[in-house]
């Protein structure tokens, strides 16, 4: 039982935030885009999500330095399993908010732009976490 509320403390915290920091950049990005009449193409787009996942996972540890997960195979999954979760919720998130008659059920550039927010918080965590 010790072990599934590991896992979910530390899924939840990841999940919950990602997902604030996806509101945050669709607002914020929507603000800069609509300011400069310049929408970033992908890589940028990639290297900000890479980049605000590494902030957001310094922000986590000033906060939370200490890991729910003590054991290494739970610490493993949540490895693995946090930033694909991060990225389904994104991929869903992204197709949910654009609506339109192209987008299918699924992002799978919000996918990638979600595995790629939350893959540094969560190595940085699993190394850095006591």
């Amino acid at each position: 039982m010790e072990i599934i509320f590991e896992l979910f403390g530390e899924l939840v915290l990841q999940v919950v935030f990602t997902v604030l920091g996806e509101i945050f950049s669709a607002m914020f990005g929507t603000g800069v885009a609509n300011i400069a009449g310049w929408r970033p193409p992908p890589l940028v787009k990639a290297l900000l999500y890479l980049a605000t996942g590494c902030g957001l996972a310094w922000l986590s540890l000033l906060i939370m330095p200490h890991a729910y997960a003590h054991s290494m195979d739970v610490r493993l999954a949540v490895l693995v399993g946090s930033p694909l979760a991060c990225g389904v919720i994104m991929g869903f998130y992204n197709a949910w908010r654009s609506k339109s008659k192209h987008a299918g059920p699924f992002s799978l550039m919000g996918f990638f732009y979600g595995v790629l927010f939350a893959a540094p918080m969560t190595v940085g965590r699993y190394l850095y976490a006591t």
